[in-house]
């Protein structure tokens, strides 16, 4: 149990849990509680609920199909990593914080992250351009990038 101060001055304490895990924390001891058996709340403090979990199967709205783009530009059955892939991963991404920049126009840590993707996403074409034209431009073509 996470223990929240309710304006009295926090000193280090030693907390039970209900499991028997003893724990250190910050308690009130403005009437002498050192130690807070399992269950029990000190003075001048509210129990707070412990933080949700994210569940692994949960879908999340904020990312990018990567197996469909996966299997769209894969050269082989196996193929997760190469240029052309990474590539577009990087598109779709790009593509997608665009349009949560355009409504959260003050968030400059995402916006920082975006030109990192594009650089990343430049020197990739530069050097699948340097590597292989023809694949080059097919990849162009297909996400509808300039050149």
């Amino acid at each position: 149990m996470r223990l929240r101060r309710a304006g009295c001055a926090p000193q280090p304490a030693t907390v039970v849990s209900a499991h028997g895990v003893t724990r250190r924390t910050s308690v009130c001891t403005r009437k002498g509680v050192e130690t807070v058996p399992a269950g029990e709340v000190a003075c001048g403090t509210v129990p707070m609920p412990e933080p949700e979990i994210v569940k692994p199967n949960t879908p999340n709205i904020m990312s990018v199909d990567k197996s469909a783009i996966i299997s769209q530009f894969q050269l082989t059955k196996t193929d997760t990593g190469s240029a052309e892939v990474q590539i577009a991963l990087l598109s779709a991404r790009i593509a997608h914080l665009t349009e949560h920049l355009r409504t959260h126009k003050k968030d400059v840590h995402s916006r920082r992250g975006l030109l990192m993707m594009t650089n990343r996403r430049r020197k990739l074409l530069n050097y699948l351009k340097k590597s292989d034209l023809p694949k080059y431009n097919d990849i162009i073509v297909k996400l509808g990038l300039r050149k």
